[in-house]
């Protein structure tokens, strides 16, 4: 892949990936003022959500790759555990600045698993949202790493079909699915934008890797026909 054409990709996927994380924050509390639980300044007053974000970032990079003839299972495939690691230090900075906070009862003594934020009331502890997602993501990276060294050397070669970007879409949506009602988002009784995304990026990853395997059986067929 040209350098270049990389370069303008990761452009329009950073640019994509924040609008679309300001506009999915907005999208995530809209509900909380449908309900009267918040005001309409609340809504604009910033704050980024992930993966509104990844999504927007990645339709736009979509496009821009099919417009310079890149293949979009080469660009994923290398994306996949800077992505991870991304997610993994990124939701540090959340936690150092006291956003995304999880769901928070009192305790009369801080259980060993909770954090308690300054502008809590005394005695309120919360999960730990972000230092989870953080955890997930390292260990997403940590495993795709692995998986990547796993991988025959014949296989790499073989362009255009994706293992490991459809192996991280399955692993942080399952994440998020699971964990983001321990997230202070909205009522617990309903899911929200984040985690409808959520099960379409598994979905999307089980269908990947499934093309995935087509592509290479199919390879393999041709580079080592039956006699």
């Amino acid at each position: 892949m040209d350098w270049d054409d990389v370069s303008s990709v990761i452009v329009w996927i950073y640019s994509a990936a924040i609008l679309g994380a300001i506009v999915g924050n907005a999208a995530e509390k809209l509900p909380l003022w449908l309900a009267g639980m918040t005001t309409a300044d609340e809504i604009l007053k910033g704050g980024l959500s992930s993966v509104p974000g990844m999504l927007c970032g990645g339709l736009a990079g979509v496009y821009r790759l099919r417009k310079l003839k890149i293949s979009v299972d080469d660009f994923a495939e290398a994306s996949s555990i800077p992505a991870a690691v991304m997610i993994g230090i990124g939701r540090i900075g959340c936690f150092l600045n006291g956003c995304c906070v999880g769901v928070g009862y009192f305790f009369a003594k801080q259980p060993w698993w909770a954090v308690y934020f300054p502008f809590d009331a005394a005695g309120f502890y919360r999960f730990p949202s972000q230092l989870s997602e953080s955890a997930a993501g390292l260990m997403i990276a940590l495993f795709l790493f692995t998986a990547e060294r796993k991988i025959p050397e014949h296989d790499i070669k073989i362009g255009g079909s994706a293992i490991l970007f459809p192996l991280f879409l399955i692993l942080y949506g399952s994440y998020r699915l699971a964990f983001d009602s321990l997230r202070m988002t909205e009522p617990a009784s309903a899911l929200h934008i984040g985690q409808y995304i959520s099960v379409s990026a598994i979905i999307c990853g089980i269908i990947w890797l499934y093309r995935t395997y087509k592509i290479r059986r199919k390879e393999h067929g041709i580079l080592n026909p039956r006699n």
